[in-house]
């Protein structure tokens, strides 16, 4: 369970019991930014704070949207980075989708669904990431 407005991460096993909370001077900030190299998304720690619009989780990978550092009236919301995490909060792929997206849904799998408002209407669309 993430908290968009606060400052803490839980984790819960599938009985509803608490595992870890991790909260205030303990909780971990990812460092990282996607930064293109040879054609493909790559993360790299620029020392700075990053930004995450939605996060959602399944029992093995964390999977966040990244947007960057930018404020919120630059559209930050919308974003085509999505960062993979374990549950130790370690980065572990990056990827850029080919299109942008507010919301988004772990299968379980290694893969998310996406959120996506185009001039048809709302579609959702299927992206498998890892194998």
């Amino acid at each position: 369970m993430f908290s968009l407005n606060a400052d803490f991460i839980e984790k819960y096993d599938a009985d509803g019991t608490l595992i870890t909370r991790v909260q205030g001077s303990e909780f971990p900030l990812p460092k990282m930014r996607l930064e293109t190299q040879s054609g493909q998304p790559w993360p790299v720690d620029d020392g700075g704070k990053a930004g995450y619009s939605w996060v959602d989780a399944d029992a093995n990978l964390i999977y966040a949207l990244y947007s960057g550092t930018m404020r919120a009236e630059e559209n930050a919301l919308y974003t085509n980075k999505v960062h993979l995490f374990n549950w130790d909060l370690e980065l572990i792929e990056g990827f850029e989708l080919d299109h942008t997206t507010h919301m988004i849904a772990a299968d379980g799998k290694g893969g998310i669904y996406s959120l996506t408002s185009e001039e048809e209407g709302t579609l959702i669309r299927y992206i498998e990431l890892m194998n």
